[in-house]
């Protein structure tokens, strides 16, 4: 007999109660931090670009060019985070070698605040891929939503 309630945990003995909650709440950080990251990227290039094209020119050269690869990485950033967001974990996967990638230019300019960065995103993106492979050996659907707590009147 099909179970009407799709979305519903297993519950079966060896299914760990909590690991909808833990992989919605990583994967919803992953997300946030993907569009945090983007928007601000985006935004800040933007800014750069059309305010302060002279004063930019001067320490980079192509400053528009660098300036306009920039604001496109912060908007697939930012649609990443938001396919992260609804359980696309091809998504995760993209970020993922994105972060890598990210986390060699850094790393290459000495960049090391941003290279500190692009270490936990990548962290937190490794922790999401680990709790999603749980939840398709437990069976799970991605979008399973974890049990609620009895109301204080049982």
């Amino acid at each position: 007999m099909a179970s009407s309630h799709e979305h519903e945990p297993n519950t079966s003995p060896g299914v760990d109660p909590t690991l909808p909650r833990r992989f919605r709440q990583q994967t919803e950080a992953l997300g946030a931090l993907w569009i945090l990251l983007g928007f601000l990227t985006s935004v800040a290039s933007l800014i750069v670009l059309f305010m302060f094209p002279e004063e930019a020119a001067q320490y980079v050269r192509h400053s528009q060019v660098v300036l306009i690869l920039a604001a496109v990485m912060g908007a697939i950033w930012f649609v990443l985070g938001v396919l992260t967001l609804l359980r696309f974990m091809w998504a995760v996967s993209i970020g993922l070698i994105l972060g890598y990638f990210s986390l060699v230019g850094n790393v290459l300019t000495l960049n090391i605040v941003g290279a500190v960065i692009m270490i936990a995103i990548i962290i937190q993106a490794h922790i999401v891929n680990r709790l999603e492979y749980q939840m398709r050996v437990a069976g799970l659907p991605l979008t399973a939503k974890p049990p609620r707590p009895p109301e204080s009147g049982q």
